[in-house]
């Protein structure tokens, strides 16, 4: 068993490299590196429970690729803190953009109005889509031919409904980022329950998007705010206290504490929308976290790879997307991947995101874009902790660090921060927080 399943050799070797990735960050875990390492260190121990029941098997080239690619996106993160971090750095960085920030009730005000009325026309076109492509609708079945019929490629939302999801999201981003920094900045004295009290105005906004955000049937759009809660969390306590060992330490006991409680949660939102039982949890754990890691062995051993005149076709679906929307002749990007079934009783159609990278550009190339976003991801996560002045450039940091968190569900960056979307979302952000959101500190701090 030892020799034949790789599963055994990638477990320990995972766990060395984040160990390393810990050691070497600081003890910082929310660095990309300790990310990534961990991530898929998490992902091939919750893999390896299926073991019994699915007979999840782990080849030796697909245990090297998960390994190298890893360790090249290490290497590049270590070789970016060399050069962009000192000591000077991380001195000045713990004074920029700590405060505590407003907003003013007539601006609140908007942004409840923009919701509701945004919520509504969400509701419409999902009401029609549900009544086009559906069968015997029923309250208890609306939901599923809801899913069905986005995730099924059966019906898109219109471009104005994306744009209108993209402010949605970058008003509950700006609007966390200041629940967050108020409970970090408040008076020490003050009860957590006070704190929360005192900026309740502020959470209800997020809370008020959470309908829109369960009508896209998804849950990456749930996942990404709770990710960047996490993220901006851990770089604002840890800027406050000087980035002390103190306060990475206890972002470390939050955060796990956190991802337990998102897990529950996650689990019982489930229940109530009979999408399992009470007796499935390990199964759909395994389900959402290993099985991309055997599914990748078995696309390797089975997958026969042909020559592609269009490149990035599984990864560069919003350049191919807006290519076709002006006119050209291209083929549809490929957003939802074939599913595959590596036991009788277990399919799935998510494979790691180094599934996307090798067939789009093969092994060299998929290291390449491990490095790049290595040097690309350390070099932000530095900036907005030593450098940036702005604190919107935070948000915007929170915005965009999931895909390292998903590195070994599916690929994200390419996908989805690679488009125009993307700009969008920076625009909204840089306008809310320019114009709607106050910095309460004294003059003469930075």
């Amino acid at each position: 068993m030892f020799y034949e399943n790789a599963f055994y050799v990638l477990l320990p070797v995972l766990m060395v490299i984040t160990a390393f990735a810990y050691v070497m960050s600081e003890y910082d875990i929310m660095h990309p590196f300790t990310v990534v390492s961990a991530v898929a260190a998490v992902s091939t121990a919750v893999a390896m429970l299926g073991i019994p029941e699915w007979n999840f098997y782990m080849g030796i080239d697909a245990a090297l690729l998960i390994i190298t690619s890893v360790l090249v996106f290490g290497i590049a993160s270590i070789w970016t803190d060399a050069v962009t971090k000192n000591q000077a750095a991380v001195k000045n960085g713990s004074s920029l953009c700590i405060g505590r920030y407003s907003i003013a009730h007539k601006y609140l005000a908007l942004f409840v109005f923009v919701i509701l009325a945004f919520t509504c026309l969400q509701v419409k076109a999902t009401y029609d889509m549900v009544h086009e492509i559906g069968k015997n609708i029923t309250y208890e079945n609306f939901m599923f031919w809801a899913r069905r019929g986005l995730t099924g490629d059966k019906f898109k939302y219109t471009r104005w409904l994306s744009y209108e999801m993209v402010i949605l999201l970058s008003i509950c981003y700006s609007c966390l980022f200041v629940v967050i920094s108020n409970i970090i900045n408040s008076v020490e004295e003050n009860s957590l329950k006070e704190k929360l009290v005192s900026n309740l105005k502020y959470l209800a906004i997020p809370l008020l998007c959470l309908p829109a955000f369960f009508l896209e049937t998804g849950r990456e759009n749930y996942f990404n705010l709770f990710l960047f809660s996490l993220v901006t969390f851990a770089i604002l306590i840890q800027k406050k206290n000087g980035f002390s060992l103190q306060s990475k330490y206890a972002t470390l006991r939050i955060i796990s504490i956190s991802f337990v409680i998102f897990i529950i949660i996650f689990l019982l939102f489930g229940f109530v929308r009979h999408r399992f039982t009470i007796t499935d949890p390990l199964r759909i754990l395994i389900s959402y976290i290993g099985s991309s890691i055997p599914e990748l062995s078995y696309f390797l051993d089975t997958h026969v790879f042909l020559e592609n005149q269009y490149t990035g076709g599984n990864t560069l679906s919003g350049i191919y997307s807006n290519l076709n929307t002006l006119g050209f002749a291209l083929p549809k990007p490929i957003v939802f991947l074939e599913f595959s079934y590596i036991h009788q009783s277990y399919g799935t159609n998510i494979y790691t995101m180094l599934r996307r990278y090798i067939e789009d550009y093969g092994y060299v190339g998929t290291h390449l874009i491990m490095a790049i976003l290595g040097i690309l991801y350390t070099s932000f996560y530095n900036y907005v902790r030593f450098y940036a002045k702005p604190f919107w450039h935070i948000i915007l940091y929170g915005c965009f660090v999931s895909p390292l968190f998903l590195s070994m569900y599916d690929e994200r960056f390419l996908m989805f921060i690679i488009n125009t979307s993307t700009v969008y979302k920076m625009a909204v952000i840089y306008l809310i927080c320019r114009f709607f959101v106050q910095r309460e500190v004294p003059a003469d701090v930075p």
